[in-house]
């Protein structure tokens, strides 16, 4: 074995698929599933994090829920526009969640609308990228209902992003200024998602 190597066994890799799912999985709940205490899950996956077999634990926030469609845009870029100006101008017609930028003039963009995306819509995306080309544009649709989100909602999600999936609820609790039992059930109740 090459040294460096990092070898996970079979429990590992159950307790990564685990996470992977849900990272706010409790330690208890993992070592049910793989016949261990909380304590030796929760020192495995310190110990992955250390080897960074575990590199961090993210938030993944839809934004159905607010209410927004995600818009992606194939452009090609042509005629002295380059991929800089193509995203600054796609900036003007919502929020970018992201982008990616190919090898041979072609630029994707996630762009997260409230608007329709209608003719108007898609006539004044291709008249804002002149010259260079939209080749494609197509709406991530996810059929749920928006939801109402409180002011404390809005404050556990942002400290979700901010220090990790895998905050402790009662470091939550602290930095929102609410009860344990207040940051679970807002939790249960936003049913977060977290990778």
């Amino acid at each position: 074995m090459e040294k460096g190597t990092i070898v996970l066994d079979k429990t590992d890799l159950i307790i990564l698929s685990t996470l992977a799912k849900n990272s706010r999985s409790s330690f208890n709940s993992i070592g049910s599933e793989v016949g261990l205490t909380s304590k030796s899950v929760k020192a495995r996956v310190k110990k992955m994090i250390h080897r960074r077999v575990i590199e961090k634990f993210v938030v993944r926030v839809n934004p159905a829920a607010f209410g927004f469609k995600v818009v992606i845009v194939l452009v090609r870029t042509s005629n002295g526009i380059n991929k800089d100006d193509i995203i600054k101008r796609i900036k003007q017609l919502g929020d970018i969640a992201y982008y990616v930028y190919h090898m041979g003039g072609t630029c994707v963009a996630a762009l997260l609308i409230k608007k329709p995306l209608d003719d108007l819509f898609v006539r004044t995306l291709n008249h804002r990228l002149m010259p260079a080309t939209v080749v494609s544009i197509f709406v991530l649709e996810s059929r749920i209902e928006p939801v109402v989100l409180s002011e404390t909602d809005l404050r556990i999600i942002k400290c979700l992003l901010l220090n990790g999936a895998r905050t402790e609820m009662a470091d939550i609790a602290k930095e929102v200024g609410i009860s344990e039992k207040t940051a679970l059930d807002a939790l249960l109740g936003l049913r977060i998602q977290t990778s």
